[in-house]
């Protein structure tokens, strides 16, 4: 059940990434593709900004985009949001979310500019678990 739900929350989050990515396109302007692999477009949208820093009560703030791709967004904000850290930003208008990553989050006047980006997770493989022996029955530990 744990997979099920996790794969229908990274569809739903791609979901929800093409559809701001098609906002954007019909409302904002293609920006200049210089050093970026996707295509970016302007998109002037005011999102919630939730994170767990420890796993316990959120932070939140309210935030602006700057612009978007199927990558990443760039958001404007009051406080800065620390690089590396997950949070979900949900889109005002709407009440769709999704989650991403912080991958920058520089100073400009008046605000803090962050770039979250939309990187699928990856899917890592734990080490066989190795059976402890202890006690006589263990052929290590088995007193003579």
């Amino acid at each position: 059940m744990y997979r099920t739900n996790q794969a229908k929350r990274i569809h739903d989050n791609a979901r929800v990434i093409q559809q701001w990515l098609d906002q954007a396109r019909r409302t904002g302007q293609r920006l200049p593709s210089i050093g970026h692999s996707q295509p970016r477009f302007t998109w002037d949208a005011r999102v919630t900004i939730e994170m767990s820093p420890d796993g316990g009560s959120a932070e939140s703030q309210y935030a602006t985009t700057r612009d978007v791709s199927a990558g990443d967004v760039v958001v404007r904000c009051r406080r800065p949001l620390a690089v590396g850290a997950t949070l979900r930003l949900t889109l005002d208008e709407t009440g769709e979310s999704a989650t991403g990553t912080v991958q920058s989050c520089v100073q400009e006047i008046g605000a803090f500019v962050a770039t979250v980006s939309f990187s699928k997770p990856t899917v890592t493989r734990r080490p066989p678990v190795r059976a402890i022996c202890v006690g006589p029955s263990c052929p290590r530990t088995a007193v003579a």
